[in-house]
């Protein structure tokens, strides 16, 4: 535990997942957002913890179910404990700013009557998604906070996004939301005005060495 640590008190947390869900994350287990859930479910200081699934096509999600697939299983842990899965119909994000806030104003609502249902109290919320710490009210949340892992606004594959994540970087700038970056180029890029730090992808050599023969 770092100094900065001691003596600080335990708080409920919210996480959300951004394009990703739970059952992603427990199958694959290398990216930012894997190891990141991994240390809330492990980490001293949380007192109650509300994962969210990004969103997800409902008539999809039937079919899984049909097909018999089931999301990962919760783990137990000595605090509470949920994962929230919002459906809706397609599972894209719409494109342009009214349509965003729309979708992430019912995305929020969602995760704020899940997040009262546990019995968190003022949750520290660390978002993946610029939309959602852009768009989403938050007004029931504590601090939040955008992990920014990759910059989407250059991202080839959501290119008829990047005018709206370039004013997502900038409402998250207006709302003076914290952001945690994995690199200097990419907290400048988003230029916050509220807290911003650099954690840097780093590599766990253990996952990368063959299963023990022992």
């Amino acid at each position: 535990m770092d100094r900065q640590d001691v003596g600080l008190k335990a708080r409920d947390v919210v996480f959300t997942f951004w394009q990703e869900t739970w059952t992603d994350s427990r199958q694959r287990r290398y990216m930012t957002p894997d190891r990141f859930v991994q240390t809330l479910l492990t980490h001293e200081r949380v007192k109650g913890l509300l994962i969210a699934d990004a969103f997800r096509a409902g008539p999809t999600q039937v079919l899984r179910r049909l097909l018999g697939r089931r999301p990962a299983a919760i783990p137990h842990r000595p605090f509470p404990i949920e994962i929230v899965s919002p459906l809706r119909l397609r599972r894209k994000d719409p494109v342009g700013e009214r349509a965003l806030r729309a979708a992430y104003a019912d995305y929020d609502r969602r995760i704020a009557a899940r997040s009262r249902r546990l019995g968190l109290q003022s949750p520290a919320v660390i978002t993946t998604s610029p939309l959602y710490a852009a768009y989403g009210a938050l007004q029931w949340a504590g601090p939040v906070t955008y992990y920014a892992f990759d910059d989407w606004s250059a991202y080839d594959d959501h290119e008829k996004w990047w005018p709206d994540y370039e004013r997502a970087y900038e409402v998250i700038r207006d709302r003076g939301h914290r952001v945690c970056a994995v690199s200097q180029h990419l907290l400048n890029r988003i230029n916050p005005t509220g807290l911003g730090k650099v954690v840097p992808n780093g590599i766990r050599v253990e996952s990368f060495l063959p299963a023990s023969t022992a």
